[in-house]
């Protein structure tokens, strides 16, 4: 328990300075105006709100720097989903079984399980 404190602490103490490496990909999927959902289990996943500031992703990339330069002045819209919550682009999913069954019949090659 005292070594998961200290890593903890640690972590917490060197993540303003250093951030950690999945903040890099989802600027990364901000910057190009691309969301992602993905699954770590049946039911459980992230999702990216990939949200351009600029409003579109494919524009030349002097508009690209006026963009981020309007973001770091605060002039742009948020990155955010929602403006209660401007900072939060990363999301924790659960999804209930038959949203799951769903989305395997519509969208995914013929598999004989469902979830239980």
């Amino acid at each position: 328990m005292g070594i998961g404190i200290v890593d903890f602490v640690v972590s917490t103490m060197i993540s303003p300075i250093i951030p950690p490496s999945y903040v890099n990909f989802v600027d990364l999927c901000s910057v190009a105006n691309i969301s992602i959902i993905m699954f770590n289990e049946d039911l459980n996943g992230y999702y990216i709100h990939g949200k351009s500031a600029g409003g579109a992703a494919d524009v030349s990339s002097e508009r690209l720097r006026l963009n981020l330069e309007a973001e770091m002045q605060g002039n742009a819209v948020i990155r955010g989903i929602h403006p209660s919550m401007p900072d939060a682009q990363t999301f924790e999913i659960f999804l209930p079984n038959k949203m799951i069954n769903d989305y395997r019949k519509n969208f995914l090659l013929p598999v004989n399980t469902t979830i239980d």
